[in-house]
């Protein structure tokens, strides 16, 4: 499976990265998980948008410096070419919900 981050989300993962030294690694056994979840039957994954092959899908992110889940990553999954894109990713205390203008681009951009 192939992993990319879109550029905003690398300036989210950077922020954050100096708040939480555990991120790095932790964004590593994340795409390692996305490999064996069915996003359908898991609890800590909603599918917030499905057009055609891509799902737009929240997901908990387990931070060890947090030692929780309350970070969130938002990202698109091809079904077909099983790729993987990170659109935002966000601690659940700062922001409440999801930035949907984000997502209306990133969707935008793929047609």
């Amino acid at each position: 499976m192939r992993y990319s981050f879109t550029d905003r989300c690398k300036r989210d993962l950077k922020k954050l990265s100096k708040r939480y030294r555990s991120l790095g690694e932790d964004i590593k056994r994340f795409c390692d998980l996305l490999e064996m979840v069915d996003f359908q039957k898991n609890k800590k994954f909603a599918i917030l948008h499905s057009i055609k092959n891509i799902l737009i899908v929240k997901g908990r992110l387990f931070c060890r410096t947090l030692k929780g889940d309350t970070l969130r990553a938002i990202f698109s999954y091809d079904t077909i070419n099983k790729s993987v894109v990170h659109i935002e990713i966000y601690f659940k205390g700062d922001k409440e919900n999801e930035d949907k203008e984000r997502i209306k681009n990133f969707l935008k951009n793929l047609n």
